[in-house]
């Protein structure tokens, strides 16, 4: 018997005290959020703690957000003039004849002479390169055309494009192609054979330029600039080479280089220091 009314005196004493256990866990959590917000400044982030979970309840996790960081972005440009050392002149050839094959032929030999003169200067043959060959037929026109229009010639024409590595025979080139029969000069190009020192101090300037206007801002709304966080090159660099239009015909060919530039373009995103 004793044994008996022991049992039942445990098993009482467990369901009086659930209720207990409920009120502390209810109040222990009312006491945790009346602690965060009379301790906490305004303004400051809470730190994610244990959640409690309440019985019956499911348990509720704390969200905490973040500020996203702000800063300053500019553009840069960067800048560099170089002289040409080399240049790109296009020569061109035209033929026309009763047959395709004939004038084909006539254009052929046109380009072969024009070629030769080239390299009789001096002219390394692995600097001139067939620009294009192109061969077309032509019709009668006017007001006595027959109808469909009809054939009566052909005409062919070519065209190369030399790379003058000294600038002094640019003239020369011009003239020689023309006196051996070239009927058009697409004119000359200049440039240089290798930007990448120019390039490399154009990106330069570019960053120090973006520097500077990203200071002036800063500058004035009153805040600290702070370093660069990131730095796009906007499509590379683009090189703006001096074009000489075509000669006259019957004069000689004065031909004067200029000077060319070198140009890179960034977006920077510096930070504002704290």
């Amino acid at each position: 018997m004793s044994g008996s009314h022991l049992h039942a005196g445990e098993r009482s004493s467990t369901a009086r005290g659930r209720p207990l256990l409920v009120g502390l866990a209810r109040l222990a959590g009312l006491g945790l959020v009346l602690g965060l917000l009379l301790g906490s400044p305004a303004g400051s982030t809470l730190a994610a703690g244990p959640v409690i979970p309440m019985p019956g309840r499911a348990a509720t996790p704390m969200m905490v957000t973040s500020t996203p960081v702000g800063g300053i972005t500019v553009e840069g440009t960067g800048i560099v003039v170089l002289v040409p050392d080399e240049a790109s002149v296009g020569l061109g050839v035209q033929a026309q004849a009763a047959t395709a094959a004939r004038a084909q032929s006539a254009a052929s030999a046109s380009m072969s002479r024009v070629i030769n003169a080239v390299t009789s200067l001096g002219i390394a043959g692995s600097d001139i390169a067939t620009q294009s060959i192109s061969l077309a037929p032509l019709y009668d026109s006017g007001p006595q055309a027959s109808n469909p229009p009809k054939v009566i010639a052909y005409q062919a024409s070519q065209s190369i494009t030399i790379t003058v590595r000294e600038l002094p025979q640019t003239g020369a080139v011009i003239d020689a192609g023309v006196a051996a029969g070239a009927t058009e000069v697409d004119g000359v190009t200049f440039t240089v054979a290798d930007a990448t020192a120019a390039t490399t101090q154009a990106r330069i300037a570019a960053v120090n330029d973006a520097k500077q206007r990203a200071a002036t801002l800063a500058h004035a709304a009153g805040v600290t600039l702070g370093t660069a966080t990131t730095i796009t090159e906007l499509s590379g660099s683009s090189i703006s080479p001096t074009v000489v239009p075509s000669p006259g015909v019957g004069t000689a060919t004065p031909v004067q280089a200029g000077t060319i530039q070198v140009e890179v373009d960034v977006d920077v995103t510096f930070a504002i220091a704290n």
